[in-house]
């Protein structure tokens, strides 16, 4: 893995040269609901709706718009998150009435689950809102929303929930069946070292010749600090677990025939070397489906379309002005 002579020809590329070859697996899990009302609805002055005397202003279906996006989901036209604004509005009002309380405890709680599911704390995932400009707020008045509305369906209709034995061994049964095959995963570590200031031939040489250094001392991932100890501007970053199928073939190809605790060939571009370790890998097996959980997803199914018929009754019954 020696460097060659100086004569080394530099291609264009972009600082996400060898980022743009791993296709990481992004973070989902959809919460709904707003608390009391858009508490942010008087930052806006121009208000697109009220409903029940509560208003709804741009600056929430802005709000809701980032959030949907830090989340993973399609946001929709502004007029789709209106709907789903009002919708929540209504979901809340009921909330109040039947006195359903939820408490701060119980949306932090909640708002923790979600985080741990995407392999973050609560911590992180605030400070990613408000890198966004989302007010936290906006989170847990979805969060208490979602709740609320939950113990609603439960409290008004869980026993209209009725679920076939039959029905749940044969979806059961399906459900093993088509079980998701295990899954193989990578830990990755990538190697940067930029060029600073002008480029040239004395900059080159520097940056190759401490790039053989690491490459000479490299033994395993956990080396990387030690190796590279005393040079200027390295940037190591871990990366992973990232799903073998989510990277390109090539890299999957370079990965296998370097194998774990190895690093690829060095790659340059105008911007540096870089250098990608093969840490390791895992495979990760699919849980196992039990009858429980199926009896659970069947019950759900049906809340649903419970849910929205008294959705639908809501709406029909509301006063909504839409501006």
């Amino acid at each position: 893995m020696k460097y060659p002579s100086l004569n080394i020809k530099i291609v264009s590329s972009t600082t996400n040269n060898l980022s743009s070859l791993l296709l990481l697996a992004g973070l989902s899990v959809a919460l709904l609901g707003h608390q009391i009302g858009p508490v942010f609805a008087q930052t806006d002055p121009k208000i697109v709706a009220i409903v029940n005397d509560e208003p709804i202003s741009q600056f929430d279906i802005s709000q809701r718009k980032k959030l949907n996006k830090l989340l993973g989901q399609t946001s929709g036209s502004g007029k789709e998150i209106l709907e789903e604004l009002i919708e929540e509005q209504l979901q809340r009002q009921e909330a109040t009435r039947l006195r359903i309380p939820v408490t701060e405890q119980e949306i932090d709680k909640a708002i923790e689950n979600m985080a741990q599911r995407r392999q973050s704390t609560a911590e992180t995932f605030n400070n990613r809102l408000k890198k966004i400009g989302v007010k936290s707020a906006t989170m847990r008045h979805r969060v208490r929303a979602s709740l609320a509305w939950q113990r609603i369906l439960s409290r008004r209709f869980g026993k209209l929930v009725d679920l076939d034995e039959q029905d749940i061994d044969r979806a059961f049964e399906r459900a093993r069946k088509n079980r998701p095959p295990a899954q193989r995963f990578y830990m990755l570590q990538q190697i940067n070292l930029p060029f600073d200031g002008a480029l040239d031939q004395n900059s080159v040489q520097g940056r190759q010749i401490e790039a053989q250094r690491i490459i000479d001392g490299f033994k395993g991932c956990r080396s990387t600090q030690r190796v590279a100890s005393g040079i200027y501007n390295v940037q190591i970053k871990n990366v992973g677990p990232v799903p073998v199928k989510q990277l390109q073939a090539k890299l999957r190809k370079l990965l296998r025939k370097a194998g774990p605790g190895k690093l690829l060939p060095p790659t340059m571009s105008r911007q540096g070397i870089q250098l990608l370790a093969y840490c390791s890998n895992k495979t990760v097996a699919a849980p196992e489906v039990t009858r429980e959980q199926v009896r659970t997803s069947l019950a759900n199914q049906q809340f649903g379309l419970v849910s929205k018929r008294h959705l639908r009754d809501l709406k029909r019954d509301a006063i909504i002005d839409y501006r």
